[in-house]
């Protein structure tokens, strides 16, 4: 016997946020046979996150706006695991090789030191202190 396939739908408020306005515009440029899809990807990449820390999506999600980088990411992700990044970086840079324009691709050292993990993990925080006061 096959397993059932399971319909999900949500509605999107362009009014109530950036993020949700600006996945709205995604969604419009993408052609009607690759919403789906897409879709499908954001989901199961958000649950991917979710399993490894239920705050991430989340997370992710309030920070999503038309400047959001990579980088922004990786620092978020560093400031709830910051002894394991380098796993999370690696996963980041192949993910963004695929899906993303050349131009939205951060370059960044294949080792950072371990300054500069410091560094970014105090500034991670300190953003994510502003996020939940």
């Amino acid at each position: 016997m096959t397993t059932p396939n399971r319909k999900i739908s949500f509605y999107l408020k362009p009014a109530h946020s950036r993020a949700e306005q600006l996945a709205d515009e995604m969604l419009n440029a993408l052609p009607v046979k690759a919403r789906g899809n897409a879709c499908r990807a954001a989901l199961l990449a958000g649950m991917a996150l979710m399993r490894q820390d239920p705050r991430l999506p989340h997370l992710i999600a309030e920070v999503f706006d038309d400047n959001t980088t990579i980088s922004q990411v990786r620092h978020l992700i560093s400031s709830i695991f910051p002894d394991d990044t380098a796993t999370v970086i690696a996963a980041l840079r192949q993910l963004t090789a695929i899906t993303a324009k050349p131009d939205k691709i951060a370059v960044a050292n294949p080792m950072p030191s371990a300054r500069d993990t410091l560094d970014n993990a105090t500034v991670a925080r300190q953003n994510a202190t502003n996020l939940f006061p």
